[in-house]
């Protein structure tokens, strides 16, 4: 949050291995620890880095498909529609694909 001058500390007592879990928990999200505590302590959300990044994927995947449904839908050219439905099939797959690993993390 550029501009902004953090004037103030609030200073919490938690364990070590609290600390480790709060650590790991602000890596996750590609935050540093401070901004981490603040988006928690103010009840921002906080969205981990590798769900963000699905995120993406499943859009790019997703444009993909609305791409191959545009062209099978408003083409006359017979191949082109081949290539489509394969592309949108493919496309179709990875998007499962992305899901599952969503669902379940390495």
């Amino acid at each position: 949050m550029a501009g902004i001058l953090y004037d103030a500390v609030v200073a919490v007592r938690v364990t070590g291995a609290q600390r480790d879990t709060v650590r790991a928990s602000a890596e996750a999200a590609g935050m540093s620890v401070s901004r981490y505590g603040r988006h928690r302590l103010l009840g921002h959300p906080v969205q981990a880095f590798t769900d963000q990044a699905t995120l993406r994927e499943l859009r790019r995947i997703g444009g993909l498909i609305r791409h191959a449904y545009d062209t099978i839908t408003n083409s006359d050219d017979p191949e082109a529609r081949r290539r489509a439905q394969h592309e949108a099939r493919d496309a179709l797959r990875a998007l499962t694909d992305a899901a599952n690993r969503l669902g379940n993390p390495p």
